[in-house]
């Protein structure tokens, strides 16, 4: 790994504190719904923010998707991401609406 510029850098530590905060909070990262959501907010937070609003949504959604993949599969990543993307991608939601998200289960095989 290797960051190329000043900037990469502070992307990379704005996304990776963002995942530490998140696990301080309690979220499970090895738990797809929660892994999906922490995703969802480092990457809009960091990685996309330089979006103009609406490709902020599609640019966190795609990349949130892709990191989730990594350990859990393209399939479950889609579902945990579309599942929870409004609640985490939306910070006025708060605690409810993350927690909401984080309860619902998209990975059994009913949903």
């Amino acid at each position: 790994n290797v960051l190329r510029n000043q900037k990469i850098l502070e992307t990379t530590l704005l996304h990776e504190s963002i995942h530490a905060y998140d696990h301080q909070a309690g979220l499970d990262l090895t738990n797809p719904m929660h892994l999906a959501c922490s995703e969802i907010r480092s990457h809009s937070v960091a990685d996309c923010d330089g979006y103009p609003w609406p490709l902020k949504g599609w640019c966190s959604e795609r990349m949130a998707a892709r990191s989730t993949t990594l350990n859990f599969g393209s399939e479950i990543a889609w579902r945990c991401v579309r599942t929870c993307m409004k609640a985490c991608f939306i910070p006025e939601n708060g605690e409810q609406g993350l927690r909401r998200a984080l309860d619902s289960d998209p990975v059994s095989p009913s949903s």
